[in-house]
């Protein structure tokens, strides 16, 4: 269609933008959902850090009472 009419260019140019803006409304998107999973596994893993440090001296200090 768009060879017939001589603007094959446009026409490309057009879907190239349409394929370009709903590509990065999918990234935008991604970003929203993997942020907060995100945070969430670094806390968890600072969580475990946490513990792993602070059980061993809760023991030692029960042992020496």
């Amino acid at each position: 269609m768009g060879e017939e009419t001589n603007t094959l260019d446009k026409m490309l140019f057009q879907q190239a933008t349409d394929i370009t803006a709903e590509l990065e409304y999918k990234l935008k998107q991604l970003g929203n959902v993997l942020e907060p999973l995100l945070i969430l596994g670094i806390g968890i893993l600072v969580a475990f850090i946490l513990i792993a440090m602070y059980v061993p001296m809760f023991k030692l200090g029960q042992t020496i009472h």
